[in-house]
């Protein structure tokens, strides 16, 4: 029993005819070439077309202008139904899609405005358990009085954070006051 040879260089039989081999892609300068290559191209395309409508229920339509300007087409059920179906899917197509785009953001952003809702809903609900009154029942009147008082609170705060800071400041540091601005308070001394 012989060993199998190694595929070589040396080994391998050289063909004798050109058979199939790769084809650079660059453009036939040769218009007889060209027309032959077109018509060997076109029925491959074409057979592959068919082959795809076969086997996977597609429906497909190719138009192919020779090198000469003449139309060759192959379509599967029919040219026209298939260019029928393209024009009239296609036409209504940026409008359709920008439409369905436009509902999608539109339901998108419905939907973050419910669940924002129901955050400040659940939000307002513990700030009214926390301040002891139930806001939604307030009138007109009765929030300005509320806000007036927690206005009044807020100072009184404020007012005792400062002399509290004042107090525990060092009695090198002069604290200044601005009667001009809205957010200063006076600091009360303390004479303790």
């Amino acid at each position: 029993m012989s060993c199998p040879v190694p595929n070589t260089p040396a080994t391998k039989k050289v063909a004798a005819g050109k058979g199939r081999r790769k084809v650079q892609l660059v453009k036939i300068v040769n218009q007889n070439k060209l027309q032959v290559t077109f018509s060997k191209r076109r029925a491959g395309l074409f057979k592959k077309a068919s082959e795809l409508s076969t086997l996977c229920g597609a429906q497909a339509a190719i138009v192919v202008f020779s090198p000469r300007n003449r139309a060759h087409s192959f379509g599967h059920p029919s040219v026209d139904a298939i260019l029928d179906r393209f024009l009239n899917e296609n036409h209504s197509s940026p409008a359709g899609n920008a439409e369905k785009l436009l509902e999608a953001n539109v339901h998108q952003q419905e939907v973050e405005l419910v669940q924002v809702e129901r955050q400040l809903k659940v939000h307002q609900e513990k700030k009214s358990k926390d301040i002891g009154v139930d806001v939604k029942k307030l009138d007109y009147y009765s929030l300005c009085r509320l806000k007036d008082a927690l206005t009044n609170l807020m100072r009184e705060l404020e007012a005792k954070v400062q002399a509290s800071m004042y107090i525990e400041a060092p009695h090198d540091v002069c604290i200044a006051y601005d009667p001009t601005a809205e957010d200063s308070l006076p600091v009360i001394p303390y004479s303790g």
